[in-house]
């Protein structure tokens, strides 16, 4: 209602919470406005009153990284990590009176299988006035090296052929082949896969010499040189 004077300031109902929203009928409105001497009735039970009250929002992304940040300080070692959560996080809602933020209590990690379970509350400073509780599991992450097109058997690999990605390190064996520098110069044993990763059975050294083609054979000493031409019987690499 606009224009009132008397009694304009007096509160008629409890606020939403920071974030919600709350739903004045018809009806309601009507007996607020008789009750105050207010010359207005409703329509139809159409006219309705929508109060949502203004809020800091703390979202998913923002816990999740506070969450990352507090599990960097439980491990160590050259490897990164990946947090996976069990679900997602519902936004908080703060009211906009305090200063935002949030902290994390209650950490507790299994290191054995990664497994960890924390209360994310905020504000971070003062009284508590909304929190979440989340688990999920940490992953160790490596970079993989990769091919980022199809390589067909005996192509060599170029450094502009493979990409670098991040795989779960329970997910890289011993067989394979995780640094650029192994592979770039050695060939295709058999068709390579774009985004999979290569093993040692997979690849080879170049073949510089090809199965029933004709060579050059030389016998070379200090005081001669000789030459012959023959065929070589299978293919072969350097050395």
């Amino acid at each position: 209602f606009t224009g009132i004077v008397k009694n304009a300031e007096r509160p008629i109902a409890r606020a939403p919470g920071p974030g919600k929203q709350m739903v004045m009928k018809a009806t309601w409105l009507w007996r607020v406005a008789n009750f105050y001497d207010l010359d207005w009735r409703p329509t139809s039970k159409l006219d309705i009153s929508t109060v949502t009250r203004a809020s800091i929002e703390i979202d998913s992304e923002q816990m999740l990284d506070e969450i990352i940040s507090e599990l960097s300080k439980r491990y160590t070692g050259d490897y990164e990590r990946d947090v996976v959560l069990d679900r997602n996080l519902a936004t908080l809602h703060l009211p906009t009176t305090v200063e935002p933020g949030i902290r994390v209590r209650n950490l507790h990690v299994d290191k054995r299988n990664g497994r960890f379970t924390a209360t994310v509350v905020a504000p971070a400073k003062g009284n508590i006035m909304a929190s979440v509780s989340l688990s999920g599991t940490v992953h160790e992450v490596m970079e993989v090296a990769v091919p980022v097109r199809r390589l067909v058997r005996e192509d060599v690999i170029r450094r502009q052929d493979l990409q670098i990605i991040k795989m779960r390190k329970r997910n890289v064996h011993n067989h394979m082949v995780v640094s650029a520098e192994n592979l770039v110069g050695k060939a295709a044993r058999r068709t390579l896969i774009s985004g999979k990763a290569i093993s040692f059975e997979d690849i080879q050294e170049p073949e510089l010499v090809k199965r029933n083609t004709k060579v050059t054979i030389v016998l070379e000493t200090d005081f001669m040189t000789l030459t012959a031409q023959g065929k070589a019987m299978s293919s072969g690499a350097k050395g």
